[in-house]
């Protein structure tokens, strides 16, 4: 049941973000080359992003939505590797920039994926970094993906809301730093994925890790189907 709900949502709030820019941002549209990629097949996915990504707290490892997504895509006979080297708890999208501590983490994307998969957002939420700011230091991010993998196709995520109560009343409002993704992946021409609307803050599903920040193996299988529905969706597999 919940696969059928994800698949719909997939199709009603889920889709490629394009508008014109006046920035290098390829133009055209951007599932073309992922689309060409899983058609040749032995398709490389690259992740960066923070603990979300990451998921190093759920066990065993074969439990996390990127495992999960690696041996379905396998089993399909597309894939080749998903990285996540990439993913790393607690970073925020300045960690990733120039100069930043993980900027060796971007470099390594000229392994020459077809896709990488992008989140930040949540920490630099909690550390207070301001939406415009968090946008410039993205987009400098991005910038760099351009130039050391211009092949490959990104994918930005907006990962699920943060349930916490006590996070929600020191932090205030999380809609202005998706709002701030969102406008990321229209200027740059990238495709975009929002995992929020699967995950209702108050967990009638037990989606949410007890930390209500993170997600349990039943988010983790959510995450996974909700990657899994919309790559092979936008090239009309299901």
């Amino acid at each position: 049941m919940i696969y059928f709900a994800i698949r719909l949502a997939v199709i009603l709030v889920v889709g490629v973000l394009s508008a014109p820019t006046g920035s290098p941002a390829p133009t055209g549209n951007p599932a073309a080359a992922w689309c060409a990629a899983l058609a040749r097949g032995g398709v490389v996915i690259d992740v960066l992003g923070d603990s979300i990504m990451e998921a190093k707290d759920v066990q065993p490892p074969e439990r996390r939505w990127h495992a999960l997504l690696e041996r379905s895509l396998r089993a399909d006979g597309v894939l080749d590797r998903i990285w996540t080297t990439g993913a790393i708890g607690g970073t925020t999208a300045a960690d990733f920039g120039p100069g930043g501590w993980y900027a060796d983490r971007v470099e390594a994307v000229g392994n020459h994926p077809d896709l990488v998969i992008m989140d930040w957002g949540i920490n630099d939420w909690v550390k207070g970094v301001p939406p415009a700011t968090f946008s410039a230091q993205y987009q400098k991010v991005l910038d760099r993906i351009r130039a050391v993998a211009p092949g490959a196709s990104v994918l930005l995520v907006h990962a699920p809301w943060v349930a916490n109560e006590t996070f929600i009343a020191d932090h205030g409002d999380q809609v202005p730093h998706q709002q701030a993704i969102r406008s990321l992946a229209r200027d740059n021409n990238t495709l975009y994925l929002g995992l929020d609307p699967y995950f209702d803050k108050a967990d009638p599903l037990g989606l949410y890790a007890a930390d209500r920040l993170h997600q349990s193996d039943r988010g983790q299988a959510v995450i996974h189907t909700a990657f899994r529905a919309y790559l092979l969706g936008l090239c009309g597999r299901g």
